[in-house]
């Protein structure tokens, strides 16, 4: 930019000659100067607004399952007190919409009773009679007992027994759980203490984590397996104090199949035995060059090798690589953020990006909301807390 000209007549070609050509000369410096940095703040300001703009997008492509209010009637369902309401919950038409679900208790009822996150009936304690769910005035939806007038809060029988939450909080705390959000966006949403919300949060982590761990994968083809760092730094400046947290990173080329655990130690002892967990016999492994993996064709298994310092790729065979496994390493770290990454919690969270993950490839034919979100239903339908 051309600095406008502030000198005056007399002075042009040496604007140093007077005091007043001085003063003028560093005031349009000083312009200049402001003007560069505004147009940087406005340049950040247009940068943060098409990001707000593309996470409205993401948020509005996550949620587009729940726009559709076709076929539903806004004609509210008064129970009546003291009736079963089995039939109704049961074949009631729920709306698409999930937000007027979570309005009413009753749609909120009817979608827990449908999902089987409640069961329709429970067996009384005293009497061994059956109790369905009936609705009072005074303690609204409950498990009654026709016969010894037994009566029992259907949030009991959940896992949130004991939830200061409601029925219509509880499946929304569960549905932000699924969406991503933090824990104390989950907090500030439904009024709740960040302490409870982290910890039903956790417990729901392992919940999901345990049911993982109940099926784990069955890998057959070709195998891509490495080890990775978990706390290493992109640039390595000084000496870090961290401690090594080593995750064993396990995929399949063609399925996309991934396995990932927290190992406390890089050694053979450690890894063999994951491999011979997991890896059917004939599998193609393809590893590094590392004698911590030993001889894994004297275990059945077709090893290949590369040497790291040449590459990625193997320069006498370009499919003797490991780009897949690398590429799932790192979308597991950008999903795990750092403050998540100390101490017992690192397992917990791999185990849960790995059970979304399956969720999401398994069900393509709904949006991975949905049916991560039926998912976690399912699971915690089976627990209590």
């Amino acid at each position: 930019m051309d600095l406008p000209l502030l000198c005056c007549t007399f002075h042009t070609s040496d604007i140093e000659a007077c005091e007043s050509c001085t003063n003028n000369h560093e005031l349009s410096v000083g312009l200049v100067d402001l003007n560069k940095k505004l147009c940087i703040r406005r340049k950040a300001k247009e940068m943060k607004v098409e990001k707000l703009k593309a996470l409205i997008a993401v948020t509005e492509e996550k949620l587009k399952f729940v726009n559709n209010t076709e076929n539903f009637t806004e004609e509210k369902f008064t129970p009546q007190k003291g009736i079963p309401l089995v039939d109704y919950l049961l074949t009631v038409s729920l709306p698409q919409d999930f937000f007027t679900i979570i309005t009413r208790e009753d749609l909120t009822v009817a979608f827990m009773v449908q999902s089987k996150f409640l069961s329709t009936s429970q067996t009384c304690k005293q009497c061994q009679t059956e109790m369905p769910i009936t609705y009072f005035t005074y303690t609204s939806y409950v498990y009654y007992c026709f016969i010894c007038k037994t009566r029992n809060k259907i949030k009991n029988t959940t896992f949130f027994q004991g939830s200061p939450l409601s029925l219509e909080k509880i499946l929304l705390f569960i549905f932000l759980w699924v969406l991503g959000l933090r824990d104390v966006e989950i907090s500030n949403l439904l009024e709740v203490s960040k302490s409870y919300t982290s910890t039903m949060s956790r417990k729901i982590r392992q919940l999901v984590g345990e049911d993982y761990s109940k099926t784990p994968p069955q890998f057959s083809g070709v195998v891509e397996i490495n080890e990775m760092d978990f706390i290493k730094r992109k640039i390595e400046i000084g000496k870090s104090k961290a401690v090594k947290k080593w995750v064993f990173v396990m995929i399949e080329r063609v399925t996309k199949q991934a396995y990932m655990e927290y190992i406390p130690e890089r050694k053979k002892e450690v890894i063999v035995p994951i491999i011979q967990k997991l890896c059917l016999p004939g599998t193609v492994i393809i590893t590094k060059q590392w004698a911590g993996y030993g001889r894994l064709e004297d275990l059945g298994y077709c090893h290949y090798t590369y040497e790291k310092t040449q590459g990625f790729i193997d320069p006498k065979n370009p499919h003797i690589h490991h780009s897949h496994v690398k590429n799932a390493f790192i979308w597991l770290k950008y999903q795990i953020k750092t403050r998540n990454r100390a101490g017992n919690f690192l397992q917990e969270y791999i185990l849960e990006w790995l059970w979304r993950k399956k969720h999401s490839v398994d069900n393509k034919a709904d949006n991975s909301a949905v049916s991560i979100f039926k998912a976690v239903l399912a699971v915690l339908s089976n627990s209590k807390l």
